[in-house]
């Protein structure tokens, strides 16, 4: 496993060194948190109120890792649909207690968001009016804890980030021993208060392991290390999974878990990353069924 910061890439550092500094360049960290301190909500009969968030205690953040690919010049970001599932709980139970709180109709309020989702470069950027999709199951397996969301190209831009190519170097080779798994974890945040703003520091991490056989519908990237360390890579659900040989590599597959090895089979001294297999191929069919009229 390897914590990074940006650094300089020395020009004659191998091709399998150059790609591992770039993977963060292929996916961003994106949190839950409190959109306003006051809102306005148009009610029936009532005119415009303005309302007070009930949001307990907002510096409760969490986050997740969002994965940004390209196919057929157009932009996509992948997740996690249990990142996306805790978002919208958030929400539901902040309307329910605004419904109660002021005697509102909860059908009133499906535009009221009281939570965003947000990533950041030098601003601040709202997700949160994206539409992400979960692609269908393939019998006999259950739907997989992936959504999918169009991006605007300029919105990469922003966010200072890179696409995956799911155009290029589609054929998974068949001798794969380890993937590498990139995304932020919750435990790395970091936060500094300076005068009346907060900033957050998410630290990208990278999982470098074997592959636990050949990957299928769900794969598993395991290795064992001397050293007792920290392994909750919570936050890094919707992660890309890598393959790379030489100047070669694509994703292999999109983090959805990495168990807990205080209650598992496994030890403290394991490093355990869960994937969802998202090949090129498996991806491109995902987008085509969900956005066929694009």
């Amino acid at each position: 496993m390897k914590f990074k910061s940006s650094q300089k890439i020395n020009n004659r550092i191998s091709p399998e060194q150059k790609f591992l500094n770039d993977t963060h360049m292929y996916c961003i960290s994106f949190w839950i948190a409190s959109n306003t301190k006051g809102i306005s909500v148009q009610q029936p009969h009532l005119g415009l109120l303005s309302l007070d968030l009930l949001l307990g205690n907002a510096n409760k953040i969490r986050s997740g890792t969002l994965t940004i690919v390209k196919t057929n010049n157009k932009y996509y970001g992948i997740t996690c649909k249990h990142v996306i599932d805790i978002f919208d709980k958030i929400n539901l139970a902040e309307k329910e207690k605004f419904s109660e709180k002021y005697s509102l109709n909860i059908d009133n309020l499906n535009d009221f968001k009281p939570y965003g989702l947000f990533t950041q470069n030098k601003k601040q950027i709202d997700l949160s009016s994206y539409l992400f999709l979960q692609p269908s199951s393939q019998y006999p397996d259950p739907k997989p804890d992936i959504v999918i969301t169009e991006l605007p190209e300029n919105l990469i831009k922003k966010m200072n980030k890179k696409a995956i190519n799911l155009d290029k170097n589609e054929i998974v080779p068949i001798d794969l021993s380890f993937g590498i798994a990139v995304g932020y974890p919750e435990n790395l945040k970091n936060r500094k208060d300076i005068g009346d703003r907060s900033y957050i520091g998410m630290p990208h991490c990278i999982v470098t392991a074997e592959i636990n056989g050949p990957p299928q519908r769900r794969f598993m990237l395991h290795s064992s290390v001397e050293e007792v360390i920290d392994r909750n890579f919570s936050g890094m659900s919707g992660g890309p999974i890598f393959w790379n040989k030489g100047n070669d590599f694509n994703l292999l597959g999109i983090i959805y878990e990495s168990p807990n090895t205080k209650y598992s089979v496994f030890t403290q001294n394991d490093i355990v990353i869960s994937g969802e297999l998202a090949t090129p191929i498996v991806v491109k069919n995902w987008i085509s069924e969900l956005f066929r009229n694009n």
